[in-house]
C-alpha cells in the first residue's frame, strides 16, 4: 500500500465498495448518514452490519426486548432504503453486552471478506470514558478485522477469500480529521 494516495472523501471516484460496522440501529444515521447517502447517490454500493438489534434501546419496560429488536430493525430496514443501500446484516448479539473476542472478529472478517469494501466506517476505538462499551467494542474489533486478519489468508480461512481494505473513516472520535499513519490502510474521521 506504500505509495498510494489516500481517499480524498466520499465523492473520490475510486470508491467503489463501502461497508458500514455499527454496534446499533440508528448509529449509521448518527454518525455517518451524511457520507453514507453522498456515496449512493454516486452509485458506490454501501453495505451495513449492526453487532446488535438494539434490543435494549428503549426505556419502555412494556415492551419486550423481542419486541424492541423486531421495531428497530425494521427502522433501520426502512433506513437504509432511503439512503439508498440494499444489503444489511443484523449480528443479532445481545445490546450492551459486546465483547471484543475472536467470535464477534470472525463475524466481521465474514462480512469485509463478503463485500469487498474499499472504505471501511466504523467507530473510532479510542475515545472518552462516557461512550457507549458496544462502540467502544465494535470500533476495535472491527479495526482488527479488516488489518490483518481479513486480509490475510491463514486468518479464519473458513470466512472467505482474503480481502484487503483500503481504508477505515472512523466516527465519533475526539479529533475529527486525524489520519493515523502506521495502519496498513489509514483510518480517518468522517
Amino acid at each position: 500500500m506504500a505509495g498510494r494516495k489516500i481517499f480524498t472523501g466520499p465523492d473520490d471516484r475510486r470508491i467503489k465498495r463501502a461497508l458500514c460496522v455499527v454496534a446499533h440501529p440508528d448509529d449509521i444515521e448518527f454518525y455517518c448518514g451524511g457520507t453514507v447517502l453522498k456515496m449512493t447517490a454516486r452509485g458506490v454500493i454501501v453495505d451495513f452490519v449492526l453487532a446488535t438489534s438494539g434490543d435494549k434501546g428503549a426505556r419502555d419496560v412494556a415492551k419486550s426486548r423481542a419486541k424492541v429488536a423486531r421495531l428497530r430493525e425494521r427502522e433501520q430496514e426502512a433506513a437504509a432504503y432511503v439512503m439508498g443501500v440494499k444489503r444489511l446484516a443484523f449480528l443479532r448479539h445481545p445490546d450492551a453486552e459486546l465483547i471484543e473476542g475472536l467470535e464477534l472478529r470472525e463475524e466481521f472478517v465474514r462480512e469485509i471478506r463478503a463485500t469487498k469494501p474499499d472504505v471501511l466506517l466504523t467507530f473510532d476505538p479510542n475515545v472518552g470514558y462516557r461512550y457507549h462499551p458496544d462502540h467502544r467494542v465494535v470500533g476495535r474489533v472491527a479495526l482488527d478485522a479488516a488489518w490483518p486478519c481479513a486480509r490475510d489468508p491463514l486468518n479464519y480461512p473458513k470466512a472467505g477469500a482474503p480481502h484487503e481494505t483500503k481504508e477505515a473513516w472512523c466516527f465519533a472520535g475526539q479529533q475529527p480529521g486525524v489520519t493515523a499513519p502506521g495502519w496498513k490502510g489509514s483510518t480517518r474521521s468522517t
